[in-house]
């Protein structure tokens, strides 16, 4: 079977199995165990557990901009990476294959529906790019990792936020977090998320006014081993005379710890720095 197809079958496999673990427990609940003091510990421990493991994951990041006075959907965008981890440390490695696709209904839209926008690799602290054009023609450049859009979404994205709530629950092996961020914390974690869906959906930047912040996280108890997170906020909008509302969502699922792929580079010195003037 072609790797890509197994990987997008894994996907959607994985976001059932998401689901269904979120439902509540069936077993009556006799080993549940709240431990909200120790939410942000666990929390911790599963992002130090992601910064040394070797996984690959399926991440969905997403806006869908609501009109509030009728409920109607505008529109939507939706990015969607498949993504190889090897993290060494400063030698941390990652191969990605992005996909994007504007549409009504970015939560539920298959990869299969969408459009290949990139290929991209983490090496030796660079990001190395394989864009693809419109006209069907690739192009290679890099920059470093704390320049790309990458480096402050998702997990990289929270490392110095103060969670304003927090709940946690020991379920067996399965520890799930909850953490609660201020509009404040959320609006300055989420800025380069932000930035990006609303340059792909409005093609420029609004003021909002934001909601809290959710993340919720499942992880094995023992390891700290992140097996799901989501990341959802709203912001209010006033946009061609319309009271709108986006609401944002980010989520990544991890599977085959310890037993990724390896990473086949291209020849990343074909690729050429990507200039000041071309990032503006």
């Amino acid at each position: 079977m072609n790797f890509k197809v197994f990987l997008r079958i894994c996907a959607l496999l994985l976001a059932l199995i998401t689901a269904f673990c979120a439902l509540p427990s069936c077993d009556g609940g006799e080993e549940r165990e709240v431990v909200s003091d120790r939410a942000v510990e666990y929390f911790n421990k599963g992002v130090s557990a992601f910064n040394i493991a070797n996984c690959i994951s399926f991440c969905r990041a997403s806006a869908t901009v609501v009109d509030r006075d009728t409920n109607e959907v505008i529109t939507g965008y939706v990015l969607y990476s498949e993504n190889v981890y090897k993290n060494l440390s400063t030698l941390s490695a990652r191969k990605t294959e992005t996909f994007d696709a504007k549409t009504k209904q970015p939560t539920t839209l298959l990869p299969t529906e969408m459009t290949h926008l990139s290929t991209s690799y983490l090496k030796d602290g660079r990001i190395y790019y394989r864009l693809d054009s419109a006209e069907g023609e690739q192009r290679d450049f890099y920059l470093p990792f704390e320049e790309d859009y990458s480096s402050a979404m998702g997990l990289y994205s929270l490392g110095n936020a103060s969670p304003a709530g927090k709940y946690a629950v020991k379920d067996g092996d399965t520890v799930r977090v909850d953490l609660r961020f201020s509009p404040e914390a959320c609006q300055k974690s989420q800025a380069l998320f932000i930035e990006n869906m609303q340059a792909a959906v409005f093609s420029g930047l609004y003021d909002c006014t934001y909601s809290t912040m959710l993340l919720s996280a499942f992880m094995d108890a023992e390891t700290g081993r992140i097996s799901s997170y989501t990341i959802t906020f709203t912001g209010d909008i006033a946009i061609g005379g319309k009271n709108c509302r986006v609401n944002y969502r980010y989520e990544e699922s991890f599977l085959s710890y310890d037993a990724a792929p390896e990473i086949v580079f291209p020849d990343l010195s074909a690729f050429s720095p990507l200039k000041k003037q071309e990032k503006e």
